[in-house]
């Protein structure tokens, strides 16, 4: 069990693959597209492509990840991201939050945490989703990125706690992801990694920081 100590005043929590359990929607996006055959990389087969494959490749930026799959010289960033977001869009409508989200955030609000959502995922699908499955009314604020391009999130975040007046030595940032990881350490944050969502416990503990392996092994000290 990883704690979540009482000295902590604020959470910011990414959202896809730590609120949001779209990783499978995320890796079905891509195989959608590696059928489709354009710029995909000889002996990549979509019915090759596992979720434990997945969770050991993806990475930010995520035209590392792309790499793996599709030359990028003929099968361009954008035309990814277009091709990506058609397919997540629709497959993601199939998916819920994260096992123990509900319980940990309404944990956190009654003990008198602020939290935040810090994430890539696009503004007005972000507040979107928060309203669609009725958890807005937990977060102080939510900040998604401008467009869809997984803009790195450290500069919002920073800017976030400046303008919130907020102590970093008190704050926690709970993630799926590397990038997660080293949000917290510019900020000067602790960080909480769960292998529930995008990148394997292999990936995560390189980081050094506590991982996870679900929300509902998170648990805020009384």
């Amino acid at each position: 069990m990883v704690r979540i100590s009482k000295e902590i005043e604020l959470v910011i929590w990414d959202w896809n693959g730590t609120l949001f359990d779209d990783a499978e929607a995320a890796l079905g996006a891509v195989r959608d597209l590696v059928d489709e055959g354009v710029g995909v990389l000889p002996g990549v087969e979509s019915a090759r492509m596992t979720l434990e494959e997945y969770r050991r490749v993806v990475e930010v930026p995520i035209i590392n990840y792309y790499r793996h799959y599709f030359d990028t010289e003929v099968l361009t960033f954008d035309m990814i991201q277009h091709a990506f977001h058609r397919d997540y869009g629709r497959r993601s409508e199939d998916c819920s939050l994260a096992d123990g989200a509900k319980e940990l955030l309404a944990s956190l609000k009654a003990r008198g945490v602020r939290q935040a959502i810090i994430s890539s995922f696009e503004q007005e699908s972000l507040v979107g989703y928060a309203n669609r499955f009725g958890i807005e009314g937990y977060f102080d604020f939510i900040s998604g990125a401008s467009d869809r391009n997984c803009e790195s999130k450290v500069e919002r975040a920073m800017a976030v706690c400046r303008r919130e007046e907020i102590d970093p030595g008190r704050t926690v940032v709970i993630g799926d992801m590397l990038h997660d990881f080293e949000m917290a350490e510019a900020l000067g944050a602790k960080a909480i990694l769960v292998c529930s969502g995008h990148q394997c416990r292999e990936v995560l503990s390189t980081a050094g920081a506590e991982v996870a392996d679900s929300l509902r092994d998170i648990e805020v000290e009384a």
